[in-house]
């Protein structure tokens, strides 16, 4: 596997550069395994998605 192999076009609109003043209003994409289906929320609804002893990942890397 290649680091060019990630390479993708993003037109510069779409790259978040600063964060949100509040940022418990910043997007948040949730994946339903069970039947596949996605839906677009705001992270502040996050507690409603997680279960007792679910892990929570948090990362803070930037876009290049």
């Amino acid at each position: 596997m290649k680091l060019s192999d990630f390479d993708y076009l993003l037109p510069k609109d779409l790259i978040a550069q600063y964060p949100l003043k509040e940022r418990q209003k910043a997007r948040l994409l949730v994946v339903n395994r069970a039947d596949a289906s996605i839906g677009h929320y705001v992270f502040d609804e996050i507690l409603s998605f997680l279960k007792k002893d679910d892990l929570l990942v948090l990362n803070n890397t930037k876009v290049l």
